[in-house]
């Protein structure tokens, strides 16, 4: 039983890793998004408002980018999943998701994805069950989504 759910986890993850990053990755953010979050990655930089002074590499630039993170997963994303009805259908290029078909398996995926997403961006300290298996999921993919947005605002640095 444990090696299933094991195997099932380890599928959620690389569900989460191609697929929901690369869904991600076709949003059609105007491009004052993506400078406006380039701006703060550099003021976080220069301020030194993210505790980095001992790192190097990558890992300094993810940690850069995690207040942005934050906003882009709270201020879009979750939005976005909150309201599949709202916001899905043909209309805003989900063709496959018509706007009366949120019922049963679809719902429930859709919850199961925003509830991924809310543990990515709470702190530590919810000792429920369900909440500590989502948080060792997000620990796993939050460093993708980092990478992303790091790519995304030094895109819009370079090209705004």
């Amino acid at each position: 039983l444990r090696a299933d759910f094991q195997k099932e986890l380890d599928a959620f993850v690389d569900f989460f890793k191609v697929d929901v990053v690369a869904a991600i990755s076709r949003f059609a953010l105007p491009r004052s998004f993506w400078s406006f979050f380039a701006f703060c990655r550099e003021s976080i930089r220069e301020c030194n408002l993210v505790g980095v002074e001992d790192e190097a590499g990558t890992e300094v630039e993810l940690k850069i980018v995690e207040p942005i993170f934050r906003l882009f997963v709270n201020g879009i994303i979750l939005p976005l999943l909150r309201a599949p009805k709202k916001f899905g259908g043909r209309e805003v290029g989900l063709p496959y998701c018509e706007k009366n078909n949120f019922d049963g398996d679809v719902l429930f995926n859709t919850c199961t994805v925003l509830d991924a997403f809310q543990s990515m961006t709470e702190t530590a300290g919810n000792k429920e069950s369900h909440a500590a298996r989502l948080s060792k999921i997000a620990l796993r993919l939050r460093p993708e989504l980092l990478r992303y947005l790091l790519d995304r605002t030094i895109t819009a640095d370079v090209v705004g």
